[in-house]
């Protein structure tokens, strides 16, 4: 994950080797897959807001063309490398046309001789679409919950609310594994990376806080056990 202010032909040199970039000044999250043979272009302004929704486009080869890594850099040429232009060409896609593949799912389009698979993807809530930007509308506890949810939880580590957070076991079916890393214990030390994870992916997570000790279990199913010491006014000292 890598924040910049602004992409440009200079950026793009400079990162094209990164996962995911998120650019500040468009508002747009960028994330490669495949060795960099498919991008997904997401508009983040509403990301983790509430009642919100995040729309993404995802541009790739056809199969047949994915060891032609040059092909793939060229949709970010034909535009300058200005992401809103090419925003913009993506929304202004007909894909209720009779060219449209998959339900209205997928376009095949060929600019200047390249050949691209533009796939509109489903419409994100903005709650489960993680931003730098704008991860100041996860605001800090103002209290101790009574009963403590999943989102109480991420607010409160976003926001450093706590004296300690780590991984109390990680358990795959890689026993072996598993026990040579020590199951993954230990201080888990980027909070907004571990908050990411949960935010964009929510689905089998929970939070408790069963002694009423002041610890708050922090888990995915029983696969991924972690938890942190609330400290209400932690960020603050």
């Amino acid at each position: 994950m890598k924040a910049i202010k602004e992409f440009n032909r200079e950026a793009f040199f400079e990162f094209q080797t990164e996962h995911e970039i998120y650019c500040e000044k468009e508002q747009f999250e960028l994330t490669r897959y495949f060795a960099g043979q498919q991008i997904t272009i997401t508009d983040i302004t509403n990301a983790l807001k509430t009642g919100a929704t995040c729309e993404s486009y995802t541009i790739g080869l056809p199969h047949y063309a994915r060891n032609d890594r040059i092909s793939i850099c060229q949709i970010y040429f034909e535009f300058d490398y200005d992401l809103k232009k090419l925003w913009s060409f993506l929304q202004n896609l007909d894909f209720n046309s009779k060219d449209a593949l998959y339900g209205g799912r997928q376009l095949n389009i060929t600019i200047n001789g390249v050949e691209y698979e533009i796939h509109k993807r489903h419409e994100e809530q903005g709650v489960r679409t993680f931003s730098p930007f704008t991860i100041h509308r996860l605001k800090p506890l103002k209290e101790q919950p009574k009963k403590w949810t999943v989102r109480h939880a991420i607010r409160a580590i976003v926001n450093r609310q706590y004296s300690q957070l780590k991984c109390k076991g990680q358990y795959t079916d890689d026993y072996a594994f598993d026990a040579s890393i020590d199951y993954g214990r230990g201080e888990i030390k980027n909070n907004i990376a571990f908050a990411k994870q949960i935010i964009e992916n929510p689905s089998g997570w929970w939070a408790n806080d069963y002694e009423k000790n002041g610890k708050v279990s922090i888990c995915c199913h029983s696969f991924d056990s972690n938890e942190f010491t609330f400290d209400l006014n932690g960020a603050q000292k």
